[in-house]
């Protein structure tokens, strides 16, 4: 089957929720079939019946057992993708393995010839499809794969050896079939559509349009599972030094390439678990965790400092812009906006006393801890840092 366009992966997440919304379809199915087949294993008294039967019996249980238990894990908090694709091979596996049994056994039973259960075996199979396009449509390959393991046995059967009536219920077989295939892939594009669109537009207001970082939501909620999660997070509040000459000086489209230049930046020092946000104009926010130690929030200062730091090349020219650098703990009795509140109260601190330092400010703790960039010299932008601090710089051409 031919799906219109592969979803992300919290789309794929959402529509296999759907397959586990409700486990009533398939207790239904499992306690019809069990009555039905009990009823034709005894009077018809065939082996491939029973055998078919009793397969059948235990891929139900199998299939209803992994509704049952993978219920719960996208009630209580969504798998991760990985793990939601593990869930829908093992559902898939047992949902079509169920089908097939399900098939060969109606097939068998119309086969033989069965008086009174012919009917009640062809309900059994519509009834079946039914609530597959019903219950499984947003996972239309495993929905359509059951319907035909289903459903194509016994159409083949009533062709061959139905008597009169058998073409004319093949015929309606073939033609439910088909309606039900179409239903199917219906419902699930338009629920695709859907879904997909609740999603952008969620992630549109979680980022910002200019550079695609998060932005001051997605930065709050980052910050709140932060806490949460009790990792010791240190927050940097970062400005571009002197940005607003840039856009008087080169135009906004520069200004504007600066800023990506800028996020990309920030993207590349992020490491599992950190965030890079952009809060408003030349303002950003970087989220590092594991910051337990007074040097390691140094160290994440300098990282930040450097890398923001040096010359922008864009459009075709060097520019030498600034940045500033204020850093906070997250401390656990803090509202996320405390400790970015410290983080920007460092920062200005540090921008009144010059230029391109990177301070730290504790919960309770004013003390500033500097880095210092010495300028232009000899057309390249140095960092110098304390002597015990190691050697960190790094160098770019500078507009001349």
């Amino acid at each position: 089957m031919r799906e219109t366009a592969k979803p992300s992966d919290a789309v794929h997440v959402e529509l296999l929720a759907s397959v586990f919304a409700t486990s009533v379809p398939t207790t239904v199915m499992s306690l019809l079939f069990a009555g039905v087949g009990a009823v034709a294993t005894l009077r018809i008294g065939d082996m491939l019946v029973a055998l078919l039967y009793g397969a059948g019996l235990v891929a139900s249980a199998a299939r209803l057992g992994v509704a049952v238990r993978c219920r719960p894990r996208f009630r209580d908090a969504w798998p991760s993708p990985q793990s939601a694709r593990r869930i829908e091979r093992l559902f898939g596996v047992t949902y079509v393995a169920f089908a097939v049994l399900l098939g060969a056994f109606a097939a068998r039973v119309l086969w033989l010839g069965a008086q009174r259960l012919e009917t009640v075996v062809v309900a059994l199979i519509v009834g079946y499809a039914a609530g597959v396009s019903t219950g499984v449509a947003l996972r239309p390959r495993i929905g359509i794969a059951a319907m035909l393991c289903g459903v194509v046995p016994v159409i083949a059967i009533a062709f061959v050896s139905g008597g009169a009536e058998g073409p004319t219920l093949a015929i309606t077989l073939v033609g439910l079939l088909g309606g039900g295939i179409r239903s199917t892939l219906v419902r699930y594009r338009a629920s695709l559509a859907e879904i997909a669109e609740r999603h952008l537009s969620a992630s549109q207001a979680r980022s910002d349009p200019l550079t695609g970082l998060p932005n001051r939501l997605a930065l709050a909620e980052h910050l709140d599972a932060a806490r949460a999660s009790g990792a010791p997070t240190a927050i940097c509040c970062i400005d571009l030094d002197d940005f607003k000459p840039i856009n008087d000086r080169h135009g906004h489209a520069v200004g504007d390439g600066v800023l990506c230049e800028a996020a990309e930046r920030l993207r590349g020092l992020a490491g599992a678990g950190d965030l890079a946000a952009r809060v408003g104009g030349d303002e950003f926010v970087f989220v590092g965790l594991w910051a337990a130690s007074e040097e390691d929030r140094r160290a994440l200062a300098r990282r930040v400092a450097v890398a923001m730091g040096q010359p922008y090349f864009v459009d075709g020219r060097w520019v030498p812009v600034g940045a500033s650098v204020g850093v906070a703990m997250l401390d656990p009795a803090d509202h996320p906006e405390q400790a970015i509140a410290r983080a920007d109260r460092a920062l200005y601190d540090a921008k009144r006393v010059s230029r391109e330092r990177a301070r730290e400010q504790g919960p309770a703790d004013d003390t500033p801890v500097r880095l210092r960039h010495n300028g232009l010299a000899s057309g390249r932008k140095r960092l110098a840092v304390p002597a015990d601090s190691g050697d960190l710089g790094r160098s770019a051409p500078s507009a001349s």
